[in-house]
């Protein structure tokens, strides 16, 4: 039965040299490398400003914004959460520890695979579309949605 969270912490978008960007990206909760010259990093909200005073020591010339308000991030749990995913996109997953990029539920997303969950990150303006499409494509899962 899959479950749909809204993932608790923030996003912070991270652009500098590849290099800066690959020392940032260790250690952190959930990098995801967008570009070669773009992070984008979700985790505790607590975390930002450090992350942002971290990156100005790497590079000079980086910079780091919150993001939070602009993206949503859905935790997606279950034992069925493949079968929910694969519903709402055709992305291939890619192995545990990785991330795609593509349309789900028809919107842009990136996708992360963790051991026991997804967690698809989205637009903040379409996020209730994303909400809403998993029980309307999945009703038959029996899923349960925490709003």
């Amino acid at each position: 039965m899959p479950e749909l969270e809204l993932f608790p912490g923030g996003a912070v978008g991270c652009f500098a040299r590849p290099s800066a960007l690959d020392a940032l990206a260790e250690g952190a909760d959930v990098p995801l490398r967008v570009a070669p010259t773009e992070l984008l990093l979700l985790g505790a909200r607590s975390a930002l400003a450090e992350l942002a005073q971290r990156l100005a020591s790497l590079d000079p010339h980086g910079l780091a914004l919150d993001l939070s308000s602009a993206h949503a991030t859905w935790i997606v749990r279950g034992d069925d959460r493949l079968e929910a995913f694969a519903r709402l996109s055709a992305i291939p997953l890619p192995a545990q520890g990785g991330f795609a990029q593509g349309l789900v539920a028809h919107v842009p997303a990136k996708v992360v695979v963790r051991e026991d969950d997804l967690l698809i990150t989205v637009s903040s303006v379409v996020s209730h579309h994303l909400r809403d499409r998993l029980p309307a494509v999945c009703g038959d899962l029996a899923e349960a949605v925490a709003r």
